[in-house]
Formats: structure tokens, sequence, C-alpha cells
């Protein structure tokens, strides 16, 4: 008898019917250096249900989409996985190897009975849970699991990713083999670590990421935190935004910098040619006093609250066409929603030699002198006010 393909035969046929739960494959005993385990779930996206593959190492976890797991499955088993597990509604099967090559395979109650909706599949995420990073940023317990009081910042962590990768796709990074990531302002480093390890994922070793900071508490907690995971490639640096001695930049990113704070990071991106650049911006004070309200808005902007906002969104519009300006194709969009924090909005920057840049210009001076505006930061360190 043939237990592998009696194995793979329950496998298709809970795949076809909907009974398939989970796939897990250990007791690896191939080559490749630090693999552990692999574990394949049926997840729901926006696009619909996919299996999901978490491949773990010693120190990361790589995630794969599955199309065809027959395939994927022979393949593990070939590069030396020596056990799998499959459950489903009805029943689990567990595939044995022994030391000589010999098969076993076993039948039991099913342990994860119960029709599979939407609600209960997992849902993907980019970041795994069980980075070693999360646990040591106190995003997760010992088990893996995300700690109910920092959910939000779970979310927060995986948009941002979500955020990046779609922006490092339409990107000519995508096909580079080398890149220097500058966060400033990285704080206590949440997303400095998630955008290092999604980068070493898809680019490599070559990937060099930067966190500054001014508190040099934080920048020496992340530098513990770094060495104590082993995520080679990232450093923490206590310095100031606008003096910060920076040099080449192929991604710039800047979260929640304080008012002018962003627009000195932006400047360095702009200035040390970041091809593309990130920055959520807060705290937006300097153009609120500055505003000459025309006379048509008054009634709707003697109201504070809407000055505040209509200030905010003035101040972010003209930082996206000098970005224009600058040689960058820009989109401003909602990073995260409003109940899980209030600085929710993204500026996502490419260069793009495409770009039309007097138009830019021209739309930047329109704008400011509707408004009456005598300066603003980033236009005066561009010299374009």
């Amino acid at each position: 008898m043939d237990h592998v393909e009696d194995f793979v035969a329950e496998m298709n046929d809970a795949l076809k019917d909907g009974s398939f739960r989970r796939l897990t494959l250990g007791k690896y005993r191939g080559k490749v250096d630090g693999l552990k385990q692999v574990q394949v779930r049926p997840v729901e996206t926006k696009q619909g249900g996919l299996l999901s593959a978490r491949i773990r190492f010693e120190t990361r976890d790589v995630t794969e989409n599955i199309d065809a797991l027959e395939d994927r499955f022979r393949e593990w088993l070939a590069d030396g996985f020596r056990s799998a597990h499959l459950h489903t509604a009805t029943q689990d099967y567990q595939l044995e190897f022994s030391k000589r090559g010999k098969t076993r395979l076993n039948r039991s109650r099913a342990t994860m009975s119960g029709e599979a909706t939407s609600h209960d599949r997992e849902k993907q995420r980019i970041v795994p849970m069980d980075r070693p990073y999360l646990r040591a940023l106190g995003i997760t317990s010992e088990q893996g699991e995300v700690l109910p009081s920092r959910n939000d910042k779970w979310k927060q962590i995986n948009r941002f990713i979500e955020v990046c990768e779609a922006a490092f796709r339409a990107s000519p990074l995508a096909e580079e083999k080398e890149l220097r990531v500058l966060d400033f302002g990285s704080g206590k480093g949440y997303l400095t670590f998630a955008l290092h390890d999604y980068l070493r994922e898809r680019v490599g070793e070559s990937v060099t990421t930067t966190g500054v900071e001014l508190r040099k508490g934080l920048a020496d907690d992340g530098n513990e935190v770094a060495q104590r995971c082993v995520c080679a490639g990232l450093r923490f640096q206590s310095g100031d935004i606008g003096t910060f001695p920076a040099s080449r930049i192929d991604i710039m990113v800047a979260l929640h910098a304080c008012d002018t704070a962003t627009d000195l990071a932006l400047h360095q991106g702009i200035q040390n040619g970041a091809t593309l650049i990130l920055s959520a911006p807060c705290c937006h004070q300097e153009i609120r006093p500055l505003l000459q309200i025309p006379a048509v808005l008054e009634p709707m902007l003697r109201h504070g609250i809407h000055l505040g906002t209509e200030a905010d969104t003035i101040t972010d519009s003209l930082r996206a066409l000098l970005l224009e300006a600058s040689g960058y194709r820009v989109k401003v969009f909602e990073f995260i929603a409003l109940e899980h924090t209030s600085k929710n909005k993204m500026i996502a920057a490419v260069r793009d030699v495409s770009i039309d840049k007097e138009r830019a210009k021209e739309e930047f001076r329109k704008l400011r002198d509707f408004y009456g505006i005598q300066h603003q930061k980033l236009a005066e360190l561009l010299g374009m006010i």
C-alpha cells in the first residue's frame, strides 16, 4: 500500500469538498539550514479564498501562496520532511517516514471539525506572528499569539507593510539587489523592524536599514532587540532629522514626524535621491496661523474644527505638489482606519521622470497664493517659495 498516495488523495478530496483545515510538515532532515516546519492553511483575502504556507526557520518565517498544493507537498517531502499531518473537518491523517524510508499512515478523530467559514479562517497577514522581534517588542506572547492589548498596533504594522509592498512593487526598486533604507523618527521601532524583515525576505541580505531616533534610549533599545533577534543589517542611531548626515537613500520613511519634522524628512529623501518616500504626517501646526481665509470660505472656516482640518489638508496638499515638482509620482490616502489611530494619512511618492514638474510648481503657487501663505518649510528648503 502506498501511504503517500493515500495521504495525497485524502488531501485533494478535502480541498475539493471544503473540509481541508490545515496541513503541517515537520521532522525536517534536509540540507536547508534552519528549516523547521511548514504550515498550510486556508485564508480569506479581498480577492477570495486561497492557501497560504508559512515556512518556518529558526530565526525567520517565509509566507508563500500555494496554487497547486499537491505539487508543492511532493516537493517538500523530496526536500527532506519526514512527517505530515493533515487536519480535515471529518478526520485527521498522520504520515510518518522511518529512518529506512518506510511509511506509516495513521487516521484519528478530527481535531478541527466544524464548517470553515470566512469568520474562522485565519486572515492572511504579510507579517508572520511568530517573528522573534514581535515577542521582544511586546506585540506577541511566547506562544506567538498577538496580545489583546496590542491588537491595534499589530493591525497598523500589517497595514504599513501592505502599503510598502504596493509602493515597492510599483517602483524601480523591485529589480534592485541592494537597498538602503532610512527611517526617520523610528521610535520604538515596530514598523522599522517589520519593513526591514519584509525587504530582506524579498531582496536578500544586501538590505541595510537605519532607524534614526532623537531619543538615545530608544535607539539603544532598538539595537539591543536587533542584536538579540539576529536582525542583520538593521541598526538604530540617535540623531536629528534635519542634521542627520545621510548620503544615498533608496527608501525614506518618516512616520508621525511632528509638524515641520515631516518637511525635514521629505527634504532628506529628495536631496539624497530616494526612489521611494513614505510619510505619515502628524501634528500639523505651521500653516494654520498663516492662512488668509478667502471671503467665500469664511462662513465655513470660522469654526475651529473646520479650520484645523482645512489647514491639515492644505499642508499635505502643498507637500504632495512639492514632491511632484521634485520629480515624484504621489498618492495621498488613508493609512489605517481612524478607530485604530487618529494619525491616519499616508503620503507615498515614487520617483518618476515622466512627471510634469512645471505643472506641479504652477499648481503649488496657485494654492499658496489662494490662501496667502508666505512660507512653508519644505518649499523653503527646496527654494520654491
